[in-house]
């Protein structure tokens, strides 16, 4: 309370005579103030912009694994959060579908070995005379129907959940089983369990969802007026954590209530960092004009339309008038009468504000 009450004083002693391009102050005033100051580096040929951001999942890093038949869940062998191997034991379901199909499968292979026999003897038969090479040909024709049929149900098998491992243990020993093992289609990490023990589920009911979670998205909605200054390849970061990547897509579809762009970036370096559904502040560097100046957004000083900044000089300030072209949460971007290595105000600046326009007379 001390402090403001002196600062104020300071501001009262200076003549109150209108408006000046230039604040005479000592170095002590300056120091009662509180007036702290920056370098400012004129024509970066970029500056960083804030938007917010929503982690998610690229479409092609994520599969569902779902219930290749009707039946039990008899156990469940990992838990969301868990990694697994692509191949590795999931769940096994306990069907009696599977016996009938398997039952199928078996009635078709007895019956295409038989074919197979009489297309044989009717081929050597045929060659002899015996037979009219048209019965040769019928039976030739029934054989590749149930080759077909063959193909078909083990297809089914397999659509069941069935290995062809144990599809041929199955042709070779006619021991049908009624439980079935399903396995990780992927390497990566269980992000979602939909099902557990015990529950009875029909065939196409999701299980698990299983993701890869290198690189990740990050999805940003653009204020229109920022979408031209942003390309493909643009860097994207979080500063302070490690986390970067770039633009990979511009979705040019406006949405109507905001006014925004929807833009996609891909992040490959510090993704253990990031969780999917998870909002968080990014910056994005964007090219400038040459002739453009990027300053903490505290150093602007407002009043009534215009926007000006307090260039430090050895008499105290002169007021920059500059013309605000981009801001957000901590830098704005503007254009002005300012150089390298000029040192402007970016605290204090409630004080300097109120010492100014107290200046001159009307």
């Amino acid at each position: 309370m001390n402090k403001l009450i002196s600062i104020i004083s300071i501001a009262l002693l200076l003549p109150l005579t209108g408006f000046a391009e230039s604040l005479p102050l000592s170095n002590a005033q300056i120091k009662q103030m509180q007036v702290t100051t920056k370098q400012v580096n004129e024509g970066a040929d970029h500056y960083m912009r804030q938007y917010s951001a929503e982690v998610t999942l690229p479409n092609n890093q994520t599969q569902i694994v779902s219930m290749p038949q009707h039946g039990l869940i008899s156990a469940l062998r990992v838990a969301t959060g868990q990694e697994v191997e692509k191949g590795e034991v999931l769940a096994e379901i306990s069907s009696n579908e599977l016996i009938g199909l398997q039952g199928e499968y078996l009635q078709a292979k007895t019956k295409l070995a038989l074919a197979i026999q009489t297309t044989t003897r009717d081929k050597s038969l045929a060659e002899e005379g015996i037979i009219p090479n048209r019965r040769y040909m019928e039976s030739k024709s029934a054989q590749e129907a149930l080759q077909t049929e063959v193909m078909q149900k083990k297809q089914s098998l397999r659509l069941a959940g069935m290995t062809d491992a144990t599809i041929n243990r199955l042709s070779s020993s006619n021991s049908m089983q009624s439980k079935i093992s399903i396995v990780a289609p992927m390497k990566g990490q269980v992000i979602a369990q939909y099902a557990k023990v015990g529950d009875r589920l029909d065939s196409g009911m999701p299980l698990y969802q299983i993701a890869q979670l290198n690189p990740l998205w990050l999805e940003m909605n653009i204020p229109i007026e920022d979408a031209a200054k942003i390309q493909k390849g643009l860097k994207v970061e979080i500063p302070n954590i490690g986390v970067s990547g770039q633009v990979i897509a511009i979705l040019r579809s406006v949405d109507k209530a905001t006014q925004t762009l929807q833009v996609r970036a891909e992040i490959n370096q510090g993704v253990d960092k990031l969780s999917l559904g998870q909002f968080i502040e990014v910056a994005m560097t964007i090219k400038t004009d040459s002739d453009s100046i990027q300053i903490p957004k505290t150093a602007l000083v407002r009043n009534g339309q215009k926007n000006f900044v307090f260039k430090r000089t050895n008499q105290g300030f002169e007021i920059i008038p500059v013309t605000l072209l981009n801001e957000d949460k901590q830098y704005a971007l503007v254009k002005g009468a300012l150089r390298d290595a000029d040192e402007i105000a970016i605290t204090g600046l409630a004080a300097l504000k109120g010492s100014w326009l107290g200046l001159g007379g009307e």
